[in-house]
């Protein structure tokens, strides 16, 4: 096979390759970054072109310079697309240094020294540096979307580079020196030509199977960014209230089915409209989301922290005991542990133009209402009378908790107000803040100590509060 033979080829499939990626590009959604590869294919399609010219008949700058010129264009105009594509920044210039230095040398090797062993060494050099630039973006800078289309393009670039690596050194070995004359290798030539015609599909097929990934990634970034706006609290992250009302029928129903005891609690912060009032919403903002990281990082993994607008929060509790009794011990403790440890000082940094612009220290409670699951309550049910357990926790001084067991029996107040409370006065203070605000949470333990005593609260919840102020204690 003659070299105008594998030309031609070469230029029927390019014409076929263009056809089908115009197609893509007009029809289809596609990247930043196609346009530059679509243009690529039409460069190398008139590079073929030019090719074909009879030379008797026409000058060299358009039978050589501009073909050659025309397939380096393809590479870099690749090389721009798939920095596009990847949305990795690349600095414009460097195009004019490589064109310029390219044509220069084509210029030489065809008017001052004639050599087409020359010009073939130049353009295999330029070709395998490009090649390998292309295949260290496609391996190296792997974004989410990576897939096969990006292996398999990586593997045609590394294939072409390693092939005019191979050339080089043909052409080196060859030619004793690049003097006038032209010194061919028609079977390297023709098989290089062979191999740049399969690249051809290849390398198409590939830009289009990575713009279809790409499309899928962003699709289903899209349908989950939609999600977790339709089913999340914007602010912090937590399920809204629609998606706590599929949490908590899947609650119910497990516990239907397993038997297990289950409970719903309703959080209502204390002191958090006069932050609001006093260092406006911004900083309000801020205790919310630290009182939902709180929340989040006491209940367990099976559990549900939500949030239902304002200052107000709803945990579901899965997995309880059985045994109605049990499971209320279990229950009280976990709502213990949440009101202990959103009872702890809030520090809240104030940033402005991403430096700490002030720093506020306030203290919140919660007032904590919770109820168990029956056999035949519906989540309205639950609901209300979860409420009203939290009202009841507010009426009673807040700062605390009080549950109902079952709708038919009554609630069962565990409130740290209700019987023997120790008061924090300024004449306890020492004047540093770190030490003042351990005191304070000593007196706290204390609290929910005595309250869990005069309860008549669970003894595994009395030791875990013994265990805790001993604890403290003794790191003071």
């Amino acid at each position: 096979m003659d070299t105008r033979t594998v030309i031609e080829s070469g230029l029927a499939v390019s014409l076929a390759v263009n056809l089908a990626m115009a197609v893509v590009f007009w029809t289809r959604h596609t990247y930043p970054g196609f346009g530059y590869w679509l243009t690529g294919t039409l460069c190398r399609t008139a590079a073929l072109t030019l090719l074909l010219l009879p030379r008797d008949q026409f000058p060299p700058w358009l039978t050589i310079i501009l073909p050659n010129y025309a397939m380096l264009l393809e590479l870099m105009l690749y090389v721009r697309g798939t920095h596009l594509f990847r949305g990795v920044p690349l600095r414009f210039g460097w195009e004019i240094i490589v064109s310029l230095s390219f044509i220069g040398l084509i210029f030489h090797f065809s008017y001052s020294v004639p050599s087409f062993s020359a010009r073939l060494l130049t353009l295999s050099i330029y070709w395998g540096l490009l090649e390998c630039w292309l295949a260290w973006l496609l391996l190296l800078r792997r974004p989410a979307y990576f897939g096969s289309g990006d292996w398999l393009q990586a593997g045609v670039w590394i294939v072409l580079s390693v092939s005019n690596v191979v050339r080089v050194g043909l052409i080196w070995t060859s030619a004793e020196t690049l003097a006038p004359g032209i010194t061919t290798l028609p079977l390297s030539q023709n098989l290089l030509f062979l191999l740049i015609i399969m690249s051809f599909i290849l390398i198409a097929l590939s830009q289009k199977v990575m713009n279809a990934q790409r499309l899928e990634y962003d699709y289903r970034v899209s349908q989950e960014q939609l999600e977790q706006v339709a089913y999340h609290d914007a602010l912090t992250g937590l399920p809204n209230r629609r998606l706590l009302h599929d949490r908590l029928a899947l609650a119910l129903a497990s516990s239907k089915r397993s038997g297990l005891g289950g409970a719903l609690m309703l959080l209502d912060l204390d002191n958090f409209k006069p932050l609001n009032d006093e260092h406006g919403h911004a900083v309000g903002d801020l205790l919310l989301i630290e009182v939902a990281r709180r929340l989040s990082t006491t209940v367990r993994e099976v559990d549900t922290v939500a949030r239902l607008g304002g200052d107000e929060f709803v945990v579901v509790l899965n997995g309880l005991s059985a045994d109605e009794a049990v499971a209320g011990g279990q229950a009280r403790m976990i709502a213990e542990k949440i009101r202990f440890a959103l009872a702890r000082p809030y520090i809240l940094t104030v940033t402005h133009d991403g430096e700490a612009d002030a720093i506020v220290e306030h203290r919140c409670t919660a007032s904590i209402g919770g109820a168990l699951f029956d056999r035949g309550a519906d989540q309205e049910s639950i609901l209300k009378r979860a409420d009203k357990a939290m009202y009841q926790a507010k009426d009673v001084g807040r700062d605390a908790v009080v549950f109902v067991a079952s709708s038919s029996q009554p609630a069962d107040l565990a409130v740290s107000a209700n019987f023997v409370h120790l008061h924090w006065h300024s004449a306890y203070e020492c004047g540093h803040p770190l030490i003042d605000a351990h005191h304070r949470g000593l007196f706290e333990i204390a609290n929910r100590l005595l309250t869990a005593i005069l309860s008549d609260h669970s003894k595994d919840e009395v030791a875990m509060l013994i265990d805790l102020l001993v604890r403290d204690v003794s790191q003071h």
